[in-house]
């Protein structure tokens, strides 16, 4: 598959080699007899390795902007994921999931939609891999597996349509592929839940402490 990474490896895999040659034949090494090859061509092959060297440049700055663009959007998200709503919604989702209400609850359409914009960002290369598994693949795992249910109920109901929360599923697979991420069991699975029951307990404790 043919990504911005693979191309920025290959431009700085393959600059040494093309200024080597250019310099070879400026060098009068790769044409036997030409002895006075360089004087004539020098400005020639000068202005290839100058063009050259003004690609790699360009590539390799055009790969800096993009890893700071993928490092940046990942710093938004996480402080998304752990702002005051979000809190509140992953308190509220985690309740509803407890209780096994089958019935619409908006922090757990809040909670999906956001694991769904991550998948989305993923599949457009917005972020990678390697920071979707550090910083979500523990609770992007936990609640696709605790909202399994809700999800197929709301289907069924004809809340939702097929291809809505479906980017989750191949999220999933992604994450999978760069470093395999255990399942958890029942117990695992609701110690979970309840752990982010409490998460809205910090907003309300740091706003005490701000009073």
């Amino acid at each position: 598959m043919l990504t911005w990474k693979n191309v920025v490896a290959f431009a700085k895999a393959a600059m040494p080699v093309i200024i080597a040659f250019s310099l070879g034949i400026c060098l009068g090494t790769t044409i036997p007899g030409k002895t006075n090859w360089m004087s004539d061509h020098f400005k020639d092959v000068l202005g290839v390795v100058v063009f050259f060297v003004g690609i790699y440049t360009y590539v390799d700055q055009m790969g800096r902007s993009r890893f700071a663009h993928k490092t940046d959007t990942m710093f938004k998200l996480r402080e998304q994921f752990s702002g005051k709503g979000m809190l509140k919604a992953r308190a509220g989702a985690a309740r509803h999931l407890i209780a096994n209400d089958k019935g619409h609850d908006q922090n757990v359409d809040e909670v999906m939609d956001f694991f769904e914009d991550v998948a989305f960002l993923l599949r457009r290369d917005a972020i990678d891999v390697e920071s979707v598994w550090q910083y979500f693949s523990y609770w992007s795992e936990a609640y696709w597996q605790a909202a399994l249910y809700y999800r197929m109920e709301k289907r069924r109901n004809g809340h939702l349509q097929d291809e809505v929360w479906v980017e989750q599923d191949a999220l999933r697979e992604c994450i999978k592929r760069f470093k395999p991420v255990a399942e958890m069991s029942s117990e695992a699975l609701q110690r979970f839940l309840k752990d982010e029951t409490e998460v809205d307990q910090h907003v309300a404790d740091n706003a005490s402490d701000g009073k």
